[in-house]
């Protein structure tokens, strides 16, 4: 309702609870008056696309212009919207809706996340842990396991990092770090597997490059330095469209590989990854300590204790 009704920008603070206090404002201090005048050339552009007449006919007018009319027009618009809600939700959401009062529509959304979102204490800081660690498949498993469709991990990745969004307050998302596109680079990279790296370093090249025809004087000077500043500085942390665009594009490529091999029954990459990935062969190694393939007992993806032997292990290797 509030987005068909007043535009994407109005319609988002509206639900928010984002639109300027007018309290605020001081119209004898110029800065308060250029602010204030901007955002009630907005509310007009608003208003004109349900009833352009009407919103012109306020333009014109003094009172549109004024603090006083702008706050109670605020004030109006959160009143429809709580009657809104009242008329489409039923049950408990209802009774909240009900208890919450139209007095405090404006914090209606609010009073919902809190009521029924997930966003509870202990959920959020699993699911923070969980994040920082690639969301792996599996308890002591990889965030990008052997032939992992990087499209659906990508977009599994993305949408984690929505709920987190969602469930921080407004005012508070710009220092979340679990909101920032940084932190889901970083972790990204962080977590990717060996045969990704050429893709990761030919992105930071361009972002090297990049600064070098910005005029950065900082880059390109030492690989040394180079390489301190893509550790250690979050301004040579890659965009995520682009590192995106190129790990996809990656992962297309040595697809196209797999299914030739698959088609050949040799399924086997073209770079691969001791400790925890396929290794080279028509067939993959077997762990004999816990049956899985794909990695050795050492290997730290190995969840056997030290005393495990798997059933199927060689009798070489269960008597040595």
């Amino acid at each position: 309702m509030a987005i068909q009704e007043y535009g994407t920008e109005v319609g988002i603070m509206i639900w928010d609870n984002t639109l300027p206090n007018m309290l605020y404002f001081d119209l004898n201090i110029e800065e308060h008056r250029f602010h204030f005048d901007l955002y009630c050339t907005r509310i007009y552009d608003c208003m004109a696309i349900t009833n352009s007449r009407h919103a012109k006919t306020l333009f014109r007018t003094d009172r549109f212009w004024s603090t006083s009319w702008q706050h109670a027009w605020q004030n109006q618009q959160y009143v429809r919207l709580f009657l809104q809600v009242v008329a489409i939700f039923d049950g408990e959401a209802l009774r909240q809706a009900e208890e919450h009062g139209v007095a405090n529509a404006r914090t209606i959304r609010a009073h919902f996340i809190t009521r029924f979102s997930d966003s509870h204490t202990n959920e959020i800081k699993i699911r923070e842990k969980a994040y920082l660690l690639g969301m792996r498949d599996k308890p002591g498993g990889m965030a990008f396991p052997p032939y992992c469709d990087m499209v659906k991990k990508l977009n599994q990745l993305e949408t984690e990092k929505t709920y987190f969004t969602k469930a921080c307050p407004i005012d508070m998302r710009s220092t979340y770090k679990y909101c920032q596109e940084k932190t889901l680079v970083s972790m990204i990279i962080e977590h990717l597997p060996i045969e990704y790296d050429s893709t990761v370093k030919d992105v930071r090249n361009v972002i090297k490059m990049r600064k070098i025809l910005q005029g950065d004087s900082s880059a390109g000077v030492t690989t040394d330095q180079d390489l301190r500043f893509q550790n250690f500085c979050e301004d040579w942390v890659p965009p995520y469209k682009e590192i995106r665009t190129a790990l996809v594009d990656s992962y297309l490529l040595m697809k196209k590989r797999w299914d030739k091999d698959a088609r050949n029954d040799s399924r086997v990459p073209a770079m691969m990854l001791v400790g925890g990935h396929p290794q080279p062969g028509s067939t993959n190694i077997v762990c004999c300590a816990c049956g899985i393939e794909g990695h050795k007992r050492s290997d730290s993806v190995c969840d056997a204790k030290p005393d495990d032997i798997w059933e199927g292990a060689p009798k070489s290797w269960i008597t040595s």
